[in-house]
């Protein structure tokens, strides 16, 4: 496993039911992750929105996020549950709008290209053996008082397939990976890539190939159980019953349940999300009307201009950092 990049770590925020209990540092709540989408017509230019499990926010009732703070502290946002929007169909996921200041936050997020897709899936780019890794919330030793997100590593061992989920009713399309986890976790951001060895096409390079980007596999919604029965010993024989009631526990695993990625981009489309977009895309360009001097210039978008921002960012994922001076 490669190391894991700052930036990885810092797309991750801490949810709590309260806003005393996260500035308290509460072992309470969940992980949620920070989504950077392209603003329509300012491609450049992102708005943050908090991606987090549908079930720690609603069901759990933990909808107030923790940032990390510059300053060495935390910022805590208010957020109410009826600000979570969930996916129209009922998968465990839900998404917030989440104004983020690069002069106040110590952050960094997912950028919505970086999200896995079915063509993803179609043209083998992912698929069983990939390497994940997750960042989230260890609760027994979280940071306390502010955010220090842990990373868990794993593999992707079975494609989306409907899976039985422990807090709603019938299945929801779902990766499973093999992957160590605990509660806290619910919510977190699932990273995925190639290794350079390939067991059907050998050993090839990882430079310059759109295979070996690191993506958003997804959400993880949290272990996916099996019932274990519960046995008593039985000290004296007695005769065979014919029937018998039996008590049964829910058993991990070992496998966790990951929301797709094109289940997060679908959040997308909901119409309190598409107005956020739209709102903010207007506050950027009255924001460059006044640098120009209040002199407003054509806002038409340019039409390459999307193909222009996602080869930007793929380039950044995939180019290695160059070494620092005087190290190898």
């Amino acid at each position: 496993m490669p190391r894991i990049a700052r930036r990885f770590l810092d797309c991750a925020i801490y949810l709590y039911p309260t806003v005393d209990k996260a500035l308290q540092g509460h072992a309470a709540g969940g992980t949620g992750f920070i989504l950077g989408v392209p603003l329509p017509t300012h491609h450049f230019a992102v708005a943050t929105f908090a991606v987090a499990a549908r079930h720690t926010v609603h069901q759990g009732g933990a909808s107030v996020v923790r940032l990390n703070a510059k300053n060495g502290g935390v910022d805590v946002r208010d957020l109410d549950p009826i600000e979570w929007f969930e996916h129209p169909d009922g998968d465990d996921v839900a998404i917030a709008a989440l104004d983020c200041d690069d002069s106040v936050h110590a952050f960094s997020y997912v950028p919505s290209i970086g999200l896995v897709t079915k063509d993803h899936i179609k043209y083998e780019s992912v698929g069983i053996g990939d390497p994940v890794f997750m960042v989230g919330r260890f609760v027994n030793c979280d940071g306390d008082l502010t955010n220090a997100p842990s990373v868990r590593f794993g593999h992707l061992s079975m494609m989306p397939i409907g899976i039985e989920h422990p807090y709603y009713p019938g299945q929801q399309q779902s990766f499973a990976v093999e992957m160590l986890s605990r509660p806290g976790y619910s919510g977190s951001p699932v990273f995925t890539y190639k290794e350079a060895w390939d067991t059907d096409r050998g050993i090839h390079s990882i430079n310059g190939s759109d295979d070996h980007i690191v993506r958003l596999l997804g959400l993880n919604w949290g272990f996916i159980v099996d019932d274990a029965e519960v046995r008593e010993k039985t000290v004296v024989a007695s005769l065979p019953s014919m029937g018998r009631a039996v008590q049964y526990v829910a058993q991990n695993t070992g496998l966790n349940g990951v929301v797709p990625g094109w289940k997060i981009r679908e959040l997308l489309e909901i119409p309190a999300v598409k107005d956020r977009l739209a709102k903010a895309d207007e506050e950027q360009t009255k924001r460059q009307s006044k640098k120009r001097g209040g002199v407003e210039l054509s806002s038409a978008p340019d039409p390459d201009a999307e193909q222009k921002f996602e080869q930007t960012v793929e380039t950044m994922l995939s180019t290695p950092p160059k070494p620092r001076a005087g190290k190898p």
